[in-house]
C-alpha cells in the first residue's frame, strides 16, 4: 500500500469513526461506553505507529498520543484533537462536531480522488515521454540498423551525456509542474466550522474566534490555518460582517465554508486545464532534443554507415 493509499485509508477509517461517534452520542451514550464499541469495529485506533506516552491508551484526546503520529496521518488526529478541545472547553455539542468534520473528511477524500484522476493523464505522460529514446533505438533494431553501436561507439559518450542531461532536466521539469498542480493537504473551511461549533457552546463572537485559534495551535494541526481567522482572512472577514450587522452568525460561516470548498474544487479543475499546456515547454525545450540525440541521430547515422 503505497502513502497515498494509506493517507486515504485513515481518512476514511476517521470519518466513519466521526460519524459512528456522532450517532452514538446523540443517543444518550457517554464517552466510557462509547469508545469500546468503536474499537469492536475496528474504528479504535489512533495511530499505526508505537508511541511513548503514559497515558493507557492511544486516546484522541492526549496531545503526547497525537504529537508523535506520523505525518500526514497525525494531521488528521490533530484536526481531530483541536475540534475536541473546541467543544469541550466552549460547552458545545460534540455530535455536531463529530459530523461536521466527518463532512470536511469525506470533502478531502473527494477532492483527492477528483485530483487523481485529473492528473493520471499527465503522470503516465512523465513516464511513456522518459521511453521514447529507447523506443527509438528498439524501431531502429527492428528496421534493420544497429543504434546500440553507434551509442557505444566513439561518439557514444557524447550522445549519452548530451541525451541523458536533457532528458533529465526535462522529466524533472514536468514532475515538478505535476506536483505543483497537487496542493497540499488542507481542509478548506473547516476553521469556519469550528467557530460555529464554538458559537454553538453559546461563547461571544470574538471569545469564540481566540478559541478557535489557540486549539488549533495547541494542536499544531497544519491543516487548518489561524491566518483564515484573522482580519483578512475569510472567516474574519465573516466575523466582521456579523459584528457590525447582525446577519445570522451560523448560517454566514457555513456558506463561506461551502464556498471555499466550491472555489477549491474549481481552482483544481482549471490547474488541471492548464498543465496539459504547460507541459509543451519541457517537451519543446528538453524531451524533443533527448528524442533526437539519443534516438534518432543514432539510427541515422547506423543507417548510413551500414551498422
Amino acid at each position: 500500500m503505497t502513502k497515498q493509499q494509506r493517507l486515504e485509508h485513515e481518512l476514511e477509517r476517521v470519518r466513519q469513526r466521526l460519524s459512528r461517534q456522532a450517532v452514538l452520542l446523540r443517543s444518550g451514550l457517554g464517552a466510557a461506553r462509547i469508545e469500546p464499541l468503536l474499537q469492536a469495529e475496528g474504528l479504535g485506533r489512533v495511530i499505526h505507529n508505537d508511541i511513548n506516552c503514559s497515558c493507557d491508551s492511544s486516546s484522541v484526546s492526549c496531545a503526547t498520543c497525537v504529537q508523535q503520529v506520523a505525518t500526514p496521518e497525525r494531521q488528521i488526529w490533530a484536526t481531530v484533537q483541536a475540534m475536541q478541545a473546541v467543544a469541550q472547553y466552549a460547552g458545545a455539542p460534540l455530535a455536531w462536531g463529530c459530523d461536521s468534520l466527518a463532512t470536511a473528511l469525506n470533502e478531502l477524500l473527494l477532492l483527492r480522488k477528483r485530483r487523481r484522476v485529473l492528473l493520471a493523464g499527465p503522470k503516465t505522460s512523465v513516464t511513456m515521454i522518459a521511453l521514447l529514446p529507447l523506443l527509438a533505438i528498439g524501431l531502429g533494431h527492428l528496421i534493420g540498423f544497429n543504434p546500440t553501436a553507434v551509442l557505444l561507439g566513439q561518439l557514444g559518450p557524447l550522445f549519452l551525456i548530451t541525451g541523458g542531461f536533457f532528458l533529465v532536466i526535462g522529466t524533472l521539469w514536468i514532475r515538478k509542474l505535476v506536483a505543483a498542480a497537487e496542493s497540499a493537504e488542507q481542509l478548506i473551511g473547516f476553521e469556519c466550522e469550528l467557530l460555529v461549533l464554538a458559537l454553538r457552546g453559546g461563547l461571544p463572537l470574538q471569545r469564540a474566534a481566540r478559541l478557535v485559534a489557540d486549539e488549533i495551535s495547541n494542536a499544531r494541526c497544519q491543516w487548518l490555518s489561524t491566518d483564515e481567522l484573522a482580519a483578512k482572512g475569510d472567516a474574519g472577514q465573516a466575523t466582521q460582517l456579523l459584528a457590525t450587522t447582525g446577519a445570522g452568525m451560523t448560517q454566514l460561516l457555513l456558506e463561506t465554508a461551502a464556498r471555499k470548498r466550491r472555489i477549491a474544487a474549481e481552482s483544481l479543475e482549471a490547474s488541471a486545464e492548464k498543465l496539459g499546456t504547460r507541459v509543451l515547454l519541457p517537451l519543446g525545450i528538453c524531451i524533443l532534443p533527448a528524442f533526437v540525440i539519443l534516438g534518432v541521430i543514432p539510427v541515422v547515422i547506423s543507417m548510413f554507415t551500414g551498422l
